[in-house]
Formats: structure tokens, sequence, C-alpha cells
């Protein structure tokens, strides 16, 4: 993902830019300078987010496991879909009397 964060002319000061608030993660930030002449230079960094040293295990697994969350969710949804119209089917085929008889 590409996003101009700061746009401007530049007159040789230090260039900072704040991260604080990132997320656990890896994240590539590039600069990228013109000059009037048409000349460009650019430099990229990787910022690697980590979890403090003293974070529980199961926090660092919950938190994981989070970002799979709505898969899940559809995945149960889609089974319980497929389940209720096989049931749905069966009793339009064999009638009630079938259905839960062993």
């Amino acid at each position: 993902m590409r996003t101009l964060i700061k746009a401007g002319s530049w007159y040789g000061s230090a260039i900072t830019f704040n991260i604080d608030g990132l997320e656990v993660g890896s994240y590539r930030y590039t600069l990228i300078l013109y000059d009037s002449e048409g000349n460009t230079v650019k430099d990229t960094v990787c910022v690697i987010v980590k979890y403090p040293e003293d974070t529980p295990l199961d926090l660092i697994l919950l938190r994981a496991l989070s970002r799979f969350l709505p898969l899940f969710a559809a995945v149960a949804a889609a089974t319980v879909v497929s389940i209720l119209t096989i049931e749905y089917f069966k009793k339009r085929q064999y009638g009630d009397s079938r259905i839960g008889s062993s």
C-alpha cells in the first residue's frame, strides 16, 4: 500500500516521522526526494514491531488467532447453512418420519 504522508520543500533539516502506536507486525517506509533539476533519491527502512518480552504466550496466541476470526465465522456459517439445506431436502424427499429415526 502506498500512502503519501507528507510533501513539501526541504531545507536540509532532519526528516522525522512519528510511528508510535503501530501494531505488532512489519512495516516498510520509503522516503523519496526530488529536486528542481529532476533528480531523485530514495531510501527505504523496514520497521519490525514485536511484543514486549514479558507478554504472556496466551495473549500472543489469542491476538494472532483473532486475525482469523472472520474466516472461522464464515466457515462455520457455511457449514450450518449446508447442514440445514441437506436436512431440508431430506425432509422434502423422505418426509419427516425418516429424519432423526435410528
